[in-house]
């Protein structure tokens, strides 16, 4: 998880050095056992810091975990800045590969800036909060539903405009893609979960219900 591509996000991002570390070794055991299962000197262990050490960085372990939050609504906002770019594409690009892009912002992009194996750990920290801390919840509704309505909709609409799909019922598509993204994020670490180029295979079929105009 280390790497230049890790470091620049983390930079980016405002984090670097103990921090960054103190940070992913938080995510790593919250993802792993659970936030409410692992101590601060948990966390500290795994880096050979003493426990005190995390207070110059973090006033509680609390406070970590609205880091992680705010680490990835951040990340995710750095990302969709480039959507709006899409719309222009509209009238002399081919729907499929406007689609494309899209999804690459959403996987390839982020996944792609040395958090990949971060990036999913951090969700399912915040899937599982989700049942108590209503700040996690906020944040799976922008996460889910939110950004599929402000960057995805339009998109579709505009492609509809200009006569380039057939007709879609474009919220029952988003509750699909919103259903699969949801699912793809709560069964990480598990049995059931999606290998990154399965993950990556469904995203492509569901795109395919839009069928465009020749």
């Amino acid at each position: 998880m280390t790497g230049n591509k890790t470091d620049d996000s983390a930079r980016t991002l405002g984090m670097t050095g103990t921090k960054w570390e103190i940070f992913v070794s938080a995510v790593n055991l919250f993802s792993k056992n659970g936030y409410s299962n692992v101590s601060i000197s948990d966390i500290t262990s795994a880096l050979n810091i003493k426990p005190a050490s995390m207070y110059n960085y973090f006033g509680s372990k609390d406070e970590l975990l609205s880091e992680i939050y705010s680490f990835c609504q951040q990340h995710f906002d750095n990302i969709t800045n480039n959507i709006d770019n899409l719309s222009a594409l509209v009238p002399t690009t081919p729907p499929h590969q406007i689609f494309e892009k899209y999804l690459s912002f959403f996987g390839d992009e982020i996944y792609g800036l040395g958090l990949y194996e971060l990036m999913p750990k951090i969700l399912k920290i915040i899937l599982q909060a989700s049942n108590h801390d209503k700040r996690a919840r906020k944040l799976i509704t922008i996460l889910y539903y939110d950004y599929p309505q402000i960057y995805l909709k339009p998109i579709i609409q505009q492609l509809l405009d200009e006569d380039g799909i057939e007709p879609i019922d474009i919220d029952l598509f988003l509750v699909l893609y919103c259903s699969l993204e949801l699912s793809s994020s709560q069964t990480h670490g598990s049995q059931l979960a999606p290998t990154g180029e399965a993950w990556k295979k469904s995203r492509t079929l569901l795109f395919s219900l839009i069928q465009e105009k020749y």
